[in-house]
């Protein structure tokens, strides 16, 4: 049996002012009552206390646990608060995987497991599959391909989908372009615009350096099109782009340069830079800013040209700071220490020559330092005395060491079970050298299923090397002379089993077959998809599926006459059918708009033979004007279809809509069988007064004496209006 244990490491924290702890112990999930845990042992109390257990927890259940600590306080004579610790226990299961025997799929409708199209699968080998069936039957746009597998234990695997979209190749042959043009702006019709030259069967490079000179300065439009061999005019594809008229402006020299800095002395009053007319100015400060206070100041500069007209003023900001001379000392010393300062001067010496730069390699020995992070400092003294800051470079320092690999002696190997170190199968090494192992060892004896090759090395010192693992599948390779085919079985839908279903003899002889036929039956069929399976022996051949569509036959009855007739207070329903076959029932509906049906009855059908029957049915409640009726045919397996409809005219019947009282006061009813949505008050000329929600009685508030009309809107789309007289 297996043991678990759970390492707990607590910290017991003690002090005079704590007492004294005497007794700690633990316990999972349910308190058993102080003194009645598992014990824990621990030394004598210190200050501090650090001390780990073993909690056995072979016998919990797999999932999540708390694990309670607490202690005893023989001085106080109390216990302390129980600590609690939440884990995890996870039993390790083993579960050996059983091989894929067989793989299928199919193409947005699943026919269910074991029906789809089957991939060839060989046990204990990777699947790889790659789809190249062909699905030139899809109807363009998105399908989903669901691929699957079955293991030796019959478990399906869940079903992969992969989403595609098929589209149906077409050729085209396209024509050539024969012509080209474009225009600016106003599209003046096709051909009519300028011609661009093309060549038939080449491609059209359009670099356009027309004149636009005529066009005005702003926006426009160029338009290009083509023309084919055919006759057909191309899109027109417009570019927008923006024209601006090239403008010749003679520009004046510049005379006269000045610049100054934070206040203008005025146009003319600055420092003025030489310059020589007609060539760009380069401006040198020749004037000294030392008068200028340390800080942020501005420099600006601005020209006159030949016309007497002053540019902009140019601004440019600018920081001055006086040079102030410091001769900085010689460094005539230097030192470094690792660790611990031993006071300025009394470090590690570093050799300096005064007036040159240092360059500082470090090369001393740090043997005698301990394994870890160091820190190394370094600092250097000037000729006036004063000491730089010292600055820190941390560092690791690990010890050499040198350990010489013994060679390799002996090597062997075993599978699954471990014969012992030295008593696995052998194989040859020569020590000093590299070892190559191929393995070709007996693996006849193994049974088929997964297994482990074990390799393992023993040093010339005797030490063995870890085992190593590889994991590999055997299966014995067995022949199949093919027999012969012996016959053939198809069904529809449901398997019965092999050998079980409609039998079809072949010829004798044959081990293969080719343009073979045979009649398969129909009769009966459900108006929706019905899957055909066949399949051949000898040594039974996969089952082939073949999906047919019987969605477009008609229900397997003839409907002879339906008709509608008053009598008395109610509508009479009659119906004549003949061919009756696995038909389940007929529901007669109502419509008061010809377009809403609702359900008022319903037959059983009652011939199933082939033969004729007769069916009624009474609509006792009819409403006054025109009803209509519809009958729905159902077939057992759910499919079914609509009569024609008939109409009938009924004048003793209940109004479909009525409204009470009227003339109304202060409010007014409405009685309907069917469901009001909403009901609006409006006058003579349609003008909308109020709109009322559905509710039990609607109130005329605030509404003036007069006529009006009621509009209530059906659930089933209906609008009825209704004459109200409003009296007071």
């Amino acid at each position: 049996m297996k043991h678990f244990f759970l390492q707990v490491l607590s910290i017991l924290l003690l002090s005079q002012a704590f007492g004294q702890i005497r007794h700690s112990e633990y316990f999972f999930d349910t308190d058993p009552g102080f003194g009645n845990g598992s014990p824990l042992t621990f030394l004598a109390p210190a200050s501090d206390t650090t001390f780990s257990f073993n909690a056995g927890i072979g016998a919990l259940s797999a999932g999540i646990h708390t694990l309670y600590v607490r202690s005893y306080d023989s001085a106080k004579g109390a216990w302390g608060f129980s600590t609690p610790k939440m884990f995890y226990k996870e039993i390790n299961q083993s579960h050996t995987l059983a091989n894929i025997v067989k793989a299928e799929y199919f193409i947005d409708t699943d026919p269910g497991f074991g029906n789809a199209n089957n991939v060839g699968v060989t046990a204990g080998q990777d699947i790889t599959f790659t789809f190249n069936r062909s699905i030139s039957g899809l109807t363009t746009g998105l399908h989903r391909m669901g691929v699957r597998t079955r293991d030796a234990n019959g478990q399906w695997s869940q079903t992969t989908h992969q989403l595609f979209y098929y589209e149906k190749a077409q050729s085209h042959s396209i024509p050539n372009i024969v012509k080209a043009e474009y225009f600016f702006d106003t599209d003046p019709g096709f051909g009519n615009a300028n011609n661009v030259g093309v060549t038939a069967g080449q491609d059209i490079t359009f670099t356009f350096n027309r004149s636009i000179s005529g066009l005005s300065t702003g926006l426009h439009r160029m338009g290009v099109r083509t023309l084919d061999a055919n006759g057909r005019w191309s899109q027109t594809t417009h570019q927008l782009f923006y024209y601006e008229k090239v403008q010749s402006h003679t520009f004046p020299n510049i005379s006269q340069t000045e610049f100054f800095f934070d206040t203008d002395p005025g146009f003319g009053n600055g420092y003025m830079a030489s310059l020589t007319p007609g060539q760009d100015i380069t401006i040198p400060i020749s004037k000294s800013i030392s008068s200028l206070t340390p800080g942020i100041h501005r420099f600006f500069v601005r020209t006159r040209d030949a016309n007497g007209r002053w540019s902009h003023s140019t601004s440019q900001m600018f920081y001055y700071e006086k040079v102030l001379s410091h001769p900085l000392p010689n460094i005539v010393k230097a030192e470094y220490f690792i660790d611990t300062d031993p006071g300025f001067g009394n470090a590690n010496n570093v050799g300096v020559t005064a007036g040159q730069d240092i360059s500082f390699t470090f090369n001393r020995s740090i043997s005698g330092l301990t394994q870890g992070l160091h820190r190394f400092f370094m600092r250097t003294r000037d000729a006036n005395g004063d000491w730089s800051h010292t600055t820190m470079q941390m560092f690791y320092y690990e010890p050499v060491l040198s350990h010489p690999l013994p060679n390799i002696v002996k090597a062997e190997f075993f599978f699954d079970t471990d014969p012992g170190f030295g008593n696995g199968t052998n194989i040859p090494v020569t020590a000093g050298q590299d070892i190559s192992f191929t393995f070709n060892g007996d693996i006849n004896s193994l049974n088929t299923g997964l297994h482990r090759l074990f390799v393992r090395t023993q040093d010339i010192n005797g030490n063995w090397s870890h085992s190593t693992p590889q994991l590999f599948y055997r299966e014995s390779v067995q022949s199949h002379t093919p027999g012969n085919l012996v016959r053939l079985e198809w069904f529809w839908d449901t398997d019965p089993g092999f050998g079980n279903a409609n039998s079809v003899t072949f010829p004798s002889g044959q081990t293969e077959i080719s343009n073979f036929s045979f009649p398969v039956t129909v009769s009966g069929f459900s108006n929706q998809i019905h899957n055909l399976y066949v399949r051949v022996m000898d040594d039974w051949s996969h089952t082939t599926v073949v999906k047919v569509d019987f969605t477009n036959i008609v229900l397997p009855v003839t409907l002879l006459s339906f008709n509608a007739r008053t009598e008395g207070n109610r509508v009479k329903l009659e119906w004549k059918v003949t061919s009756e076959l696995n038909m389940d029932k007929y529901i007669v509906e109502h419509s008061i708009d010809g377009t809403h049906f609702s359900d008022i009855g319903e037959r059983d059908a009652i011939a199933n033979n082939g033969g004729e029957a007769n069916y009624m049915l009474y609509h006792n409640k009819p409403v006054t004007g025109i009803n209509y009726y519809r009958l729905r045919q159902i077939e057992r397996d759910g499919n079914f279809e609509y009569s024609q409809i008939v109409a009938i005219n009924f004048s003793k019947g209940l109004d479909a809509v009525s409204i009470f009282p009227n003339p109304a006061t202060s409010f007014f009813k409405i009685e309907t069988r069917n469901r009001i949505q909403e009901v609006r008050l409006v006058d003579l000329t349609g003008k909308l007064l109020v709109t009322y929600p559905h509710q039990s009685a609607y109130s005329l508030e605030n509404i003036p004496a007069g006529a009006y009309l009621v509009r209530i809107y059906l659930s089933n789309g209906q609008i009825i209006s209704k004459p109200i007289v409003v009296g007071r």
